[in-house]
């Protein structure tokens, strides 16, 4: 993962969890999800007016995560996201859960996510990335 992240804490509840008190696995990618929009609105601008101002949004289109240690109800798990790559079409997000566990940290499940840029008018056709939005999320990669 770059060294460069954006950080987003989340509680656990009992809707999270499984009749065993387990985080039910799709809600890591909930949390992921999460965690994009924040970063995108933290460095350009949020979702709503990205697909109203730029007439895009990102679709994933792969998704390869590993579940490392569960997470449980009640705990706090922090979802790190960086980006790893961006090209003139799509970009490539790397995801690192973790959670405290006797003051330390423990990975819960990392993760990359290709996401590709959809034009919002067209069907959600694949579109080029803004290059205000590209530049934005190409310096921000850099930062840190």
């Amino acid at each position: 993962m770059s060294a460069a992240y954006f950080e987003l804490a989340r509680k656990l509840y009992l809707a999270d969890t499984d009749a065993t008190g387990i985080a039910y696995h799709s809600r890591h990618l909930e949390w992921m999800e999460a965690a994009r929009v924040e970063l995108i609105a933290r460095i350009y601008k949020p979702l709503a007016r990205l697909m109203a101002e730029d007439g895009v949004s990102f679709v994933p289109i792969r998704v390869d995560i590993h579940y490392k240690a569960p997470a449980l109800f009640a705990d706090v798990v922090k979802v790190r996201v960086g980006i790893q790559s961006v090209d003139r079409l799509k970009m490539v997000l790397a995801y690192r859960i973790v959670k405290d566990v006797e003051r330390a940290e423990a990975v819960v499940a990392e993760a990359e996510v290709t996401l590709v840029c959809v034009d919002v008018a067209k069907g959600n056709r694949p579109a080029r990335i803004p290059e205000t939005l590209k530049n934005a999320l190409t310096s921000w990669e850099s930062r840190l």
